[in-house]
């Protein structure tokens, strides 16, 4: 019985520490896309694209911890089978930090 009490005191602390460091700036909450090359030319899609991941990951951090997450990074990264699949990876960080 003392262990399942410590497992769920570790998992509420846990929870916690995440939300701390989200609300602080300490820790960005990532979220990541695929697009094809075809779609990364179009200016609207990719905006459709971007406004729905960006839409997305702020329902996914107001539902776990109950926090908005104002300042958004958009980067465009390489991922290791996105040459062969032709298309472009986007990583999408929410976060506090201020600039």
């Amino acid at each position: 019985m003392q262990k399942m009490k410590n497992n769920n005191r570790n998992r509420k602390l846990k929870y916690i520490r995440e939300k701390n460091n989200l609300r602080l700036g300490k820790r960005p909450f990532t979220i990541f896309g695929k697009i094809s090359n075809e779609l990364f030319d179009d200016e609207k899609a990719l905006e459709i694209v971007y406004r729905k991941l960006v839409n997305d990951g702020s329902k996914q951090v107001k539902n776990k911890f109950k926090l908005f997450l104002k300042r958004v990074i958009i980067q465009f990264v390489y991922n290791g089978d996105d040459f062969i699949k032709d298309q472009q990876t986007i990583k999408i960080e929410l976060t506090n930090k201020k600039p």
